[in-house]
């Protein structure tokens, strides 16, 4: 390829690069010890329920029921595989 063509590609990646690592660095906020959060759990203690529900709705039901559903048909995907290898 033209080095003209090349090198504003590398140039906008390492710039995107070092804006990324700045905003990541920059965006660090306080952080909280073991020790706080587990008195702040302590105080107010959340149930599985609570918990469950605040996660959203794709990770929550639509990610469980496609990863129980990938498992499965998979299996039977390669059973059938084997089926007509094993008829040929």
């Amino acid at each position: 390829m033209d080095l003209m063509l090349i090198l504003p590609i590398v140039a906008v990646l390492v710039i995107g690069c070092a804006a990324l690592v700045v905003l990541g660095l920059r965006s660090q906020g306080e952080v909280i010890s073991i020790e706080e959060r587990l008195a702040a759990f302590a105080e107010n203690p959340t149930s599985l329920e609570e918990i469950e529900l605040s996660l959203p709705f794709r990770q929550r039901v639509l990610g469980r029921s496609f990863s129980n559903w990938v498992p499965s048909s998979g299996g039977s995907c390669r059973t059938r595989i084997l089926r007509n290898f094993v008829r040929t």
